[in-house]
């Protein structure tokens, strides 16, 4: 109980009361810094529990830069991204709040993440990237679920990634009361990170 309550405290306290009609708020649980493996094995896992799964592919060339910017690439089917800067889409994540709970003594943690993503205009000629990989992200929605579980890996120096349990459709705010998981979409929540 303790979990699902300062859930719900920081959707009350830290839901903003307005935004863009742009942004997208988010909402995700997040097992960060996995390994490739683990991660492929969890994917299998979980989809073999869930029934009428639907899994898109999303392959990004990632540019991050400093201040929370970064660039978004589609990749084609070679892995290669589009030609130019007009494939490229910028975005600033702004994290809002942030609870971790670590598990199994350390080994892994699960962070509760909320967040606002506001696109951009491209920053300047003279503004470097200080990290640039390639990201594969299996999306697994179910029907009639307001979360969608993410799997992602990274093409870089680690190798690593991890899978995110995200509440789709944040654009809603709500009207200067703050937010609330309803009881139906908090049991979805339990379910998958059951499994």
């Amino acid at each position: 109980m303790q979990f699902e309550d300062t859930v719900q405290n920081m959707l009350a306290t830290i839901w903003p009361v307005s935004a863009s009609p742009q942004s997208v708020l988010e909402l995700e649980f997040r097992f960060g810094g996995l390994p490739r493996a683990q991660i492929e094995r969890a994917r299998h896992q979980y989809l073999a529990m869930v029934k009428n799964a639907v899994v898109t592919r999303v392959d990004h060339r990632v540019a991050k830069f400093d201040d929370d910017l970064r660039g978004l690439q589609i990749l084609d089917g070679c892995g290669q991204a589009g030609a130019g800067d007009s494939g490229i889409r910028f975005e600033r994540k702004v994290e809002l709040g942030r609870n971790r709970w670590p598990l199994y003594g350390g080994a892994l943690n699960l962070d509760c993440v909320l967040s606002q993503e506001h696109p951009v205009v491209p920053p300047g000629d003279s503004a470097r990237p200080r990290a640039v990989y390639n990201r594969h992200r299996a999306c697994v929605a179910v029907q009639h679920s307001a979360w969608r579980v993410d799997f992602t890996v990274r093409d870089d120096h680690q190798g690593a990634g991890n899978v995110e349990v995200e509440l789709v459709g944040g654009r809603d705010v709500n009207a200067g009361h703050g937010a609330r998981l309803a009881s139906d979409v908090m049991d979805d929540l339990r379910q998958i990170l059951r499994r």
